[in-house]
């Protein structure tokens, strides 16, 4: 498969100098001099951060106990693990655990303790369909907003199988 490099040279005042186009047979997604960066690398990095942001945000709003999900999880608190921690505790504890999770997929040498930091995580995520299932599904198969909440979360676990076959496949 030939690929299409277009090199742009700019002039001191941002002008366009000088263009080049070529053929190559490796997909790079963009070039800064010297330096090429493939699809994969990108993506890669990109799927990282993308986790990093969800998890370090959507974390920190549980810890500053402002996350619109805090009535979810204060209810699944109550239905499971309510008698062994407090729910305020809990919060505190889940938010920073997913901050963590999120720390930790930046970093490739640790992917396989971020995976099963984030498998923990999602495990406790669905649960709900189990211990609360009322205020998740209603009439068969509508999704409440919280169901809704809950099961974007299959988007989530396929950026992480997709951040962990790349490692994988990048060992070999």
């Amino acid at each position: 498969m030939a690929f299409v490099i277009i090199n742009i040279k700019l002039t001191d005042m941002n002008q366009i100098h000088e263009v080049n186009i070529e053929k190559s047979n490796h997909s790079h997604f963009f070039q800064i001099p010297s330096l090429k960066i493939s699809w994969e690398t990108a993506l890669q990095a990109f799927n990282r951060i993308t986790m990093f942001v969800v998890f370090f945000w959507f974390g920190f709003l549980k810890v500053i106990s402002v996350s619109p999900a805090e009535q979810l999880v204060s209810h699944l608190h109550a239905a499971t693990i309510g008698s062994l921690i407090s729910q305020q505790h809990f919060m505190i504890l889940l938010g920073l655990f997913e901050c963590l999770i999120g720390i930790v997929w930046l970093f490739p040498k640790y992917t396989k303790i971020a995976f099963w930091m984030f498998a923990v995580q999602m495990f406790t995520t669905f649960l709900p369909f189990v211990f609360i299932s009322s205020e998740i599904v209603q009439n068969g198969f509508q999704l409440s907003l919280a169901g809704q909440y809950i099961v974007k979360n299959i988007v989530l676990v396929s950026c992480a199988l997709n951040i962990v076959s790349m490692n994988i496949r990048n060992k070999k």
